[in-house]
């Protein structure tokens, strides 16, 4: 150490006898002190020695459903984070429904409707015959149908047992095991009706109400329901959006009925 030197002093710093600690840094005590005397309401030279000081220096908060930032449940606050078990299970529930409205309308455009004229057996079977093209169609549609069911119970079931202080949840939960009840009820009928327009119509109707509902599922399990809208902002977008929505949808189920009734 320089001579001469004088110990370290000053807010923060213990007084003790000198040591080969400031030769090693290469700061001769004299200044270091110097800044240490008129630091005692400057962060900015608290800083540059190195000095955590006070409540500036915090850890990142750990908020409600574990994402840092805040708990006002912004979106910010989702993205990035692994999903849960459950919104895997609510997406997956989703994707497959989507599979199946796929497979119906390849059922339909490929004139396999009938291809098993009862219900839920196909020819009295579990299974069709080898070669009955049109009946593999139809029994591949059933299965995937009765696959989606079993999903769509699964996630009432968790989002009753998990999530019940989420009642738009648990209630669009419990929605999507009832309309999978009718839509299984009307595909019996559209069978037995050997594929009536309206019946066909009906079919697709809840079909796709089932889709969005499982949509709102799967969405509301990754955000809160408590977000809060900005002041001022315009719902505009939101209008513009259902507004088309029940326009495709409308679309939709014209389509279908022109279809089923060789209208086209």
């Amino acid at each position: 150490m320089p001579t001469g030197a004088q110990p370290f002093s000053g807010p923060g710093v213990t007084d003790g006898p000198a040591g080969p600690l400031g030769d090693t840094v290469g700061f001769a005590a004299q200044p270091l002190t110097a800044i240490a005397q008129t630091s005692t309401n400057d962060s900015t030279a608290a800083d540059h020695l190195g000095l955590v000081t006070g409540p500036r220096y915090r850890l990142p908060c750990r908020c409600a459903g574990g994402a840092p930032g805040g708990s006002s449940g912004r979106p910010g606050g989702t993205i990035g984070r692994p999903m849960t078990r459950f919104q895997k299970l609510t997406v997956t529930t989703l994707a497959a429904t989507y599979v199946l409205v796929v497979l119906g309308a390849f059922t339909r455009g490929t004139g396999s409707g009938m291809g098993c004229p009862d219900w839920p057996l196909c020819h009295g079977q579990l299974l069709p015959s080898v070669g009955d093209d049109a009946a593999w169609v139809e029994w591949m549609h059933r299965t995937w149908a009765a696959l989606v069911g079993v999903l769509v119970l699964a996630v009432a079931v968790v989002a009753y047992r998990k999530h019940r202080g989420e009642r738009s949840l648990v209630t669009a939960s419990i929605a999507a095991v009832i309309l999978t009840a009718i839509q299984a009820g009307l595909g019996e009928v559209t069978v037995a009706t050997q594929n009536e327009g309206q019946w066909v119509t009906a079919h697709l109707a809840t079909a796709m109400i089932l889709l969005a509902l499982l949509a709102f599922v799967a969405v509301r399990s990754r955000y809160s329901a408590s977000l809060q809208r900005r002041p001022g902002s315009s719902q505009r977008l939101t209008l513009l959006l259902a507004f088309t929505a029940a326009c495709v949808y409308a679309l939709l189920l014209f389509g279908s009925q022109v279809t089923a009734t060789t209208a086209a």
